[in-house]
């Protein structure tokens, strides 16, 4: 594989993880200024995620 795909594919695992992280910390987050942040953070990484984070709230 060339390199470049190497550092996109690189990119791309390392995004998932920190969305998996992030997730986590929504879940067991307390309060919603917290929330709020976790949110931002995750909607600078993906956009279309957070609509999907609406199940987590209950």
């Amino acid at each position: 594989m060339s390199r470049i795909r190497n550092k996109e594919l690189r990119r791309q695992r390392q995004r998932r993880a920190k969305l998996h992280q992030l997730k986590a910390r929504y879940a067991t987050s307390k309060d919603a200024k917290e929330r709020e942040r976790i949110l931002e953070k995750i909607r600078r990484i993906s956009v279309y995620l957070p609509n999907d984070l609406k199940d987590l709230d209950k």
